[in-house]
């Protein structure tokens, strides 16, 4: 109930200050857009992906570089920290005011860069469909390369970041008592949630709540390259610091 009663007061807060934000018509309808849905799409963010993917390519036998069971997902967490070129991608006023406006400040922040490519049976990006935490989060991920439906495009749920969304998620799947972020039967979900599928260009931002149900969908084909940021209001634990590239 404390849980409850605390997310509840987080995200009121948030949406009685952004009512009162004065923002550009830009930015204000990106806003609006993740408001209503949960996930905006900011074309031609980052004219020049294609560089980043021979950087990626250069540290996949890097020592901390993650895999999964299948080695289809490969992340770099912390590749900003190795190479400052990934973080000034990120240091963009579009991207501060848009956080600040619907989070509030944010004390620290780390890029993960992301292959995933084509093995059988493979999860996708991310391992399977997830929210990952109750109050009210955003992330900002960039398309390294062309996205359709073959290649593991995000999925979203539009809507599940409604407070009264999520909080029934959350009491259905018990998660005030078991803490696992996973979504074990996706069905009844995909029944009640539009899906979105966020097929995209190159360069393309894709922004979103990341307290909404999402995933990166199985490949079936090629590859897919991404960067994505995470920032929070506070300091990252240890355990997620010794992941970085550092």
């Amino acid at each position: 109930m404390k849980r409850i009663l605390s997310t509840i007061k987080h995200d009121l807060k948030l949406i009685l200050k952004l009512k009162n934000e004065n923002l550009s018509l830009d930015i204000h309808e990106i806003i609006n857009e993740i408001e209503k849905n949960g996930i905006a799409i900011v074309k031609d963010f980052l004219k020049t992906p294609e560089m980043y993917i021979k950087k990626i390519e250069e540290l996949l036998n890097h020592p901390k570089c993650w895999k999964d069971g299948k080695e289809s997902d490969h992340r770099l967490n912390g590749i900003d920290k190795f190479d400052e070129s990934f973080s000034k991608i990120f240091q963009n006023q579009i991207i501060s005011n848009i956080y600040t406006s619907y989070i509030g400040k944010s004390r620290e922040s780390y890029v993960m860069a992301n292959k995933v490519i084509f093995k059988k049976n493979n999860l996708g990006s991310g391992q399977g469909w997830h929210k990952d935490n109750i109050a009210r989060q955003l992330k900002f991920m960039i398309y390294l390369n062309d996205v359709n439906q073959d290649n593991g495009p995000f999925q979203y749920l539009l809507k599940s970041h409604k407070l009264n969304k999520k909080l029934n998620i959350d009491i259905k799947e018990n998660k005030f008592v078991n803490n696992s972020n996973r979504i074990n039967d996706i069905e009844p979900y995909l029944k009640k949630f539009q899906l979105f599928e966020a097929k995209a260009k190159a360069g393309d931002l894709i922004v979103f709540d990341s307290s909404g149900v999402h995933r990166g969908k199985p490949i079936n084909f090629g590859s897919r390259y991404a960067l994505t940021l995470y920032s929070n209001e506070n300091k990252f634990l240890k355990n997620v610091k010794e992941k970085w590239l550092i």
